[in-house]
């Protein structure tokens, strides 16, 4: 049962990061935003402002150590995983099937794309160990890394097979670095372990 105190806090945090994320959103995140993603209809540009909401939303709660709602944290993962679909799959269509293995092409890499792509790519998958254990909180860090790197590889296959991106070994070694960057933080930040 919903604490009616828990609620109506939760309902203002809400209601003043709506402002503050819209700020966020115009003034910031979109110049970062046009450099790796075209915004090209009303509905992906209202649901990133909507990811913002959200994200300032769960900063908050953190930063004031208040206890997250099961149906916010709910929430939390779909918005989560839909941002994951738009990220990898709402792309340009590049035509042609290419393959890196080459680890060590990481210098190509950020010379060809760029710093922000490399750091996206890290920060990107950094929630992905706390949305699996808020699906199922007794999974082992052994299962949720392997449900990670499947659902990594699983990307890179698909951009692969529909030439939406290219098969990368090193944006699999960023998602890496970023899902344990996100174990971190959800073992020595969030606290609930």
């Amino acid at each position: 049962m919903i604490n009616k105190k828990d609620l109506i806090k939760s309902i203002l945090i809400f209601l003043i990061c709506i402002p503050l994320s819209y700020i966020f959103y115009w003034f910031v995140s979109l110049r970062i935003i046009n450099i790796v993603y075209y915004i090209d209809t009303l509905p992906k540009g209202i649901f990133l402002y909507f990811c913002h909401i959200i994200l300032f939303y769960f900063l908050t709660k953190v930063v004031f150590r208040i206890k997250l709602l099961n149906f916010e944290k709910i929430i939390l993962i779909l918005t989560y995983f839909i941002f994951l679909l738009l990220c990898f799959f709402d792309r340009v269509y590049i035509g042609e099937r290419v393959i890196n293995l080459n680890q060590f092409d990481l210098i190509n890499t950020v010379y060809n794309n760029g710093i922000i792509v490399l750091l996206l790519n890290i920060a990107v998958f950094c929630p992905f160990y706390t949305a699996i254990k808020w699906i199922n909180k007794n999974i082992k860090p052994k299962i949720a890394f392997i449900i990670f790197f499947l659902f990594a590889l699983s990307i890179e296959i698909i951009q692969f097979f529909t030439m939406s991106g290219i098969f990368d070994v090193i944006d699999i070694s960023l998602y890496v670095i970023g899902y344990y960057l996100g174990f971190l933080i959800y073992k020595y930040v969030l606290f609930e372990e």
